[in-house]
């Protein structure tokens, strides 16, 4: 029997976790994956199903990469890592245009996200975060060199 381990509005970063728990031999699968993105919350988003002889490891894996992600990305004003991706396109408008466009047969386009530190309150976007991020050691080390 196979039970819920996490839920995801987005194929893409439900698809990577699935390919990380069959990576390491966990049985595991992706319920409502075809759903459309713009009614993927309207039958309870793409769930990650695993089985339940397994939920425990694959929580300890789940849980160990989420948290990773979490390190990887800081706040580029404080360094704090309590950084949440907000979604832009959660106002009424959005859902008008999208299904309008949709209509017409267009496909729309991800709705734009954000990233808010919990700590000092800075909203930044995803490119800043991730270079923040990556050149944090190079950074450091600059800042010596000027220094010495």
């Amino acid at each position: 029997m196979f039970v819920i381990l996490r839920t995801y509005d987005n194929y893409i970063p439900a698809n990577l976790m699935l390919q990380r728990l069959e990576e390491v031999h966990i049985r595991a699968y992706l319920q409502n994956e075809l759903t459309d993105p713009i009614f993927a919350n309207s039958v309870g988003g793409i769930k990650l199903m695993v089985h339940e002889g397994q939920l425990n490891r694959a929580t300890e894996l789940v849980e160990g990469f989420e948290n990773l992600y979490r390190e990887a990305i800081s706040c580029r004003q404080c360094g704090s890592h309590e950084v949440q991706i907000v979604d832009r396109g959660a106002r009424p408008v959005n859902w008008i245009v999208g299904l309008l466009a949709r209509l017409k047969g267009r496909w729309t386009t991800a709705p734009a996200t954000y990233y808010k530190c919990s700590t000092c309150g800075l909203e930044f976007d995803e490119q800043f975060a991730q270079q923040d991020s990556i050149y944090r050691p190079f950074k450091a080390d600059l800042r010596e060199n000027q220094q010495n």
